[in-house]
């Protein structure tokens, strides 16, 4: 994969799309090789330092779009997403406020208003 001099995973989805993925890579390689897996710049052999924004900021973000974790996957592939908000922000940002999808998402379940006493 390194060979490729892919960039990003935005990269990587075209390039299998394109036709030319050998069948015996997978398209999702941080499933297949999970125990080892190490993220997906390791993957295709691309490092770059970015500054990431806070979690808060990156929070704030996601929040806005409106979108569950599909649409994250989504957008991520789609290469459209701002370089300073990470891919991975469950990864990025372990131990660094992290609280869950449904959080950093905004779609965390609400009490309900109806009284559940008879």
């Amino acid at each position: 994969m390194r060979k490729l001099n892919l960039k990003s995973f935005a990269d990587w989805a075209r390039y299998c799309k394109s036709g030319k993925k050998p069948f015996d890579i997978p398209y999702h390689p941080e499933r297949t090789y999970k125990k080892d897996w190490k993220g997906f710049e390791d993957f295709i052999g691309y490092q770059y330092n970015i500054d990431f924004v806070s979690y808060i900021v990156a929070r704030e973000y996601a929040r806005k779009l409106k979108i569950n974790t599909t649409g994250w996957r989504e957008l991520v592939a789609s290469g459209k997403k701002p370089k300073e908000i990470p891919s991975n922000p469950d990864k990025t940002y372990k131990n660094k406020g992290w609280k869950g999808w449904a959080d950093f998402l905004g779609k965390e379940d609400k009490p309900s208003n109806k009284s559940t006493s008879k």
